[in-house]
Formats: structure tokens, C-alpha cells, sequence
């Protein structure tokens, strides 16, 4: 009884030393790069098994005003959206509505110059499309952060255009908005709560609640974007990243989705090997692991 005891407890004190050891961690780490990385706060999740999730923040919502960040804030937190849109396609592969061999050709016939690249390299980021972000119109696009744009526009700027054109088909597929099916497949069913997506402008109930985030990439071939040199971007239009960032959360929901994709039984086993099979950046085909000679990868 006493060992049983013991061991219930031990649990809970390890916790509290981890929260205490990474509460120090980042308590530094802002301190030594606020200035350097222009940011003024950090909030961080831990999610360990079979225990509540550690939440840690510290510094301001704001760089110029505002209170102590904490864990229910939300951010901005890009590229973590990919992960969703493979997830969407490879449920609809399970639900036999398409296979992720089939091509932007089958479904979005409009943009015959990539027909015969297929779904799965959208996904794993070998088609060798051209971003869209890395087009020089693109950036003399961005007069306002206001500006909406809308996917078809994105795609014709040309690893962002891939998500684009995968949001596409998800939407192509079902005949509903991306949003609806975030909505419908993840937010609500694993009471993913503080996440949103909108293809506009957020409304206030959001951008109220989001830690301010700058934009301070000034190198060589930014000058188009001088004039947000600095700027807190929170309020602009996320519209631009669509399907392959334009999400706000917190790390709590981060956390929830992220144990429900690769622990949780939201994909079938042939999807889930799907999206874990990685594949080289170099050749675009499956390698068993990274390695000194090939050592980036990337999976659905």
C-alpha cells in the first residue's frame, strides 16, 4: 500500500519539477531573445501520457502594451494547418470519395499544366511546384494587409500552392467550404475549441484573444514588404495562406490534435501509414528515416 502510494505521487511531483525546469527554460530564453527575435512572449504545452497538459507562458501580448500572455491566448500557428488538409484527404481516401494517387487534373481540370501531378505529392511537397510566395507578383500583391485573396488568385501567383490546390480539392470533393470541413472532421469532434480558420478577415471575438505577432524580414528580395517593416500583423488578413496557414490556436488544442492524429484512431491503419511513410527531398521517394546523406524528409 505504502508503494502504491509512493508511486501515485511520484507522478505528480515529477510533473511539477518538469513545470518548474521548463518554466525557468523559456523565462530565459525570452529574456536572452526578445530583442533579437522581436518577440514578447512565449506559451508553451506539454502533453505527457496519461496526465493533464503542462501549460507555460511568459512575457506580454504585446511588444508595445498589454498584459501577462496566458495559456488560453491564441496564436498564429501556420504551417501546423498542413496537417489538417492531409488529414481531410486522407479520410476522404478512406470514406472512397477519391484516392490520393488521382491527380489535380481529376479534379481541378482548370489548372491543366499540373494535371498529372497527383494528390500525394501536393501532400509530401515533390510535386515541384513553385510557391506562390516565392513569385515575385505575389509580393508586389501585397499592398495591404487587408487585401483578401482568394485561393483561385493564389494559385495563380503558382511548399504554399501545393495546400492550396489540396484545400481546393477537399472543397471540390465534398461541395462544401474548407472551413465547414475543419469544421465538421476535427474542431468539433475533438473539441478543438480555441482553434479557428476563416478564408478572411477574423472577426474580433478572435483577434481580441491573439498575441501580436511583427513582421521583421527585411533580406534581399523583401523590399516589396518595407512598409509592414515592424508592424504588428495580428489584424491582417490571413487569407493569403488559406489552406496552408491560415489557422489561429493555442498549444492546448496544438496538443489535442496532434495526439488525435498520431495516437487517436481518427485515420485507418492505410492512411496513417500514409501520412507517416516519408519521403526524401532530394529523389521525392520513401526512405525508411532521415540520414547524414539525406537529411530532410517529409511525410503527408
Amino acid at each position: 500500500m505504502v508503494a502504491a502510494l509512493m508511486a501515485a505521487l511520484a507522478a505528480p511531483l515529477a510533473a511539477l519539477t518538469l513545470q518548474g525546469a521548463l518554466q525557468t527554460d523559456i523565462d530565459q530564453y525570452l529574456a536572452a531573445h526578445a530583442k533579437d527575435e522581436h518577440i514578447s512572449a512565449l506559451s508553451l504545452a506539454v502533453s505527457l501520457p496519461g496526465q493533464a497538459s503542462i501549460d507555460l507562458t511568459t512575457g506580454k501580448r504585446s511588444l508595445q502594451s498589454g498584459g501577462p500572455v496566458a495559456a488560453e491566448d491564441l496564436w498564429q500557428i501556420g504551417s501546423n494547418i498542413k496537417a489538417f488538409t492531409a488529414a481531410a484527404l486522407l479520410q476522404l481516401e478512406a470514406e472512397g470519395k477519391l484516392t490520393i494517387d488521382q491527380t489535380v487534373g481529376d479534379w481541378l481540370p482548370q489548372y491543366p499544366a499540373w494535371k498529372n501531378v497527383s494528390i500525394r505529392r501536393l501532400l509530401d511537397m515533390t510535386s515541384g511546384i513553385q510557391s506562390y510566395d516565392n513569385v515575385p507578383a505575389m509580393g508586389r500583391a501585397f499592398t495591404s494587409i487587408d487585401r483578401r485573396f482568394t485561393p483561385a488568385v493564389l494559385v495563380g501567383f503558382a511548399d504554399h500552392t501545393n495546400y492550396i490546390l489540396a484545400g481546393m480539392i477537399i472543397e471540390r470533393v465534398t461541395g462544401n467550404s474548407y472551413e465547414a470541413e475543419l469544421e465538421r472532421r476535427f474542431f468539433k469532434p475533438l473539441g478543438l475549441a480555441d482553434t479557428f480558420y476563416s478564408p478572411n478577415v477574423y472577426p474580433k471575438s478572435v483577434t481580441d484573444r491573439m498575441v501580436s505577432g511583427y513582421f521583421y524580414n527585411n533580406g534581399p528580395g523583401n523590399e516589396t514588404f518595407a512598409q509592414f517593416y515592424g508592424k504588428d500583423m495580428r489584424l491582417g488578413d490571413l487569407s493569403w495562406a488559406g489552406a496552408a496557414g491560415g489557422v489561429v490556436s493555442t498549444p492546448d488544442d496544438v496538443v489535442k490534435w496532434v495526439r488525435a492524429l498520431y495516437a487517436g484512431d481518427m485515420l485507418a491503419p492505410k492512411q496513417r501509414r500514409e501520412l507517416m511513410t516519408v519521403v526524401s527531398t532530394k529523389t521525392g521517394k520513401p526512405i525508411s528515416g532521415t540520414a547524414s546523406q539525406d537529411p530532410q524528409g517529409f511525410g503527408l
